[in-house]
């Protein structure tokens, strides 16, 4: 199974830290995809946190203002493979495909809709374990 340490995007270590190429956003207001590509990287043995990968991410190309591009992650933490993005806002998630990564101890970031109020209220999470249906 894969294993990582858990990571705060709201780490008062970094919170405060401008997110990629802009002056407004910060890691605590819009870095949970970034915080959860950390986590991934660390699993795979690297030792780093949200604002490092912002650092480097930075220096690679690998922002447009604030949004990050995860194609970039594997140019600075070398051998790890990025596997592509597949939107579900409008279709179901590929549930079967996730099951199978996680079942061969390979993580999955996730884009979900952390509450029930109207709307979607997006968050990226890593999935790494499976309890159950």
């Amino acid at each position: 199974m894969f294993e990582t340490d858990a990571l705060y995007q709201n780490d008062p270590k970094w919170k405060n830290v401008k997110l990629g190429n802009q002056n407004t956003e910060t890691i605590g207001s819009w870095g949970c995809l970034m915080t959860s590509m950390t986590m991934v990287a660390n699993g795979y043995g690297f030792n780093e946190t949200p604002e490092s990968i912002n650092e480097k991410m930075k220096a690679a190309g690998g922002f447009q203002e604030a949004l990050i591009i995860p194609a970039v992650l594997p140019s600075v933490c070398p051998g790890l493979v990025y596997k592509g993005y597949q939107p579900c806002e409008d279709t179901p998630a590929p549930l079967d495909q996730i099951d199978a990564a996680i079942a061969a101890g390979k993580p999955v970031i996730a884009q979900v809709d952390w509450s029930p109020k109207a709307g979607l209220q997006t968050h990226w999470i890593v999935l790494y374990d499976k309890e159950g249906d």
